[in-house]
């Protein structure tokens, strides 16, 4: 089996979630309080699912270390007022048997990806919260998906890219004369 990237396990996973009815489903999502997520999918009764993809160990255990923000919300999801930001169920997916079951926190739950690019779900996540997913969120992930289709990235990200091409044309010597 050749090494899965996050793309592949972007694409198995939507494939998957979409099939068992997660009608909405993104990549690479931040914003709306959700610190960057590899993976989104909401579901028809409106439940968060986020999920964070390691195809390394040494990128697993940084997680914690570079997102300790994000995962002490998660940790203590259950006792917060506001969980803005904090999806219904967060899972670590990971290449087949990469990470210790050990070694996942009990806030989380942790797919494998097997040797025949299928889905297995070695420990099912909690539930975090009962609180639906707001219009809102559902609105700022669309917006971000047309972007995308239009843009080929963020509208921000491309108005950025096209005052960069601008400021190198202006500044590029004229050579003809």
């Amino acid at each position: 089996m050749d090494k899965l990237s996050e793309k592949d396990i972007q694409s198995i996973l939507a494939k998957h979630f979409w099939l068992k009815g997660h009608k909405i489903c993104c990549s690479n999502f931040q914003g709306c309080g959700y610190a960057e997520t590899d993976f989104m999918s909401f579901t028809n009764a409106n439940f968060v699912y986020s999920f964070e993809i390691k195809i390394s160990k040494s990128d697993f255990k940084n997680d914690f270390k570079n997102k300790k923000y994000k995962h002490s919300r998660l940790k203590e999801s259950k006792t917060l007022t506001k969980t803005t930001g904090v999806p219904n169920y967060f899972y670590f997916v990971v290449p087949y048997k990469l990470v210790d079951l050990r070694s996942v926190p009990t806030y989380a739950g942790l797919i494998y990806i097997n040797e025949e690019n299928k889905i297995e779900v070695v420990k099912k996540a909690p539930r975090l919260h009962s609180k639906k997913c707001s219009t809102f969120l559902y609105k700022k992930v669309l917006k971000m998906f047309t972007e995308r289709y239009i843009f080929g990235s963020s509208y921000f990200g491309y108005i950025n890219k096209e005052k960069k091409k601008q400021r190198e044309q202006t500044t590029k010597p004229d050579l003809d004369n």
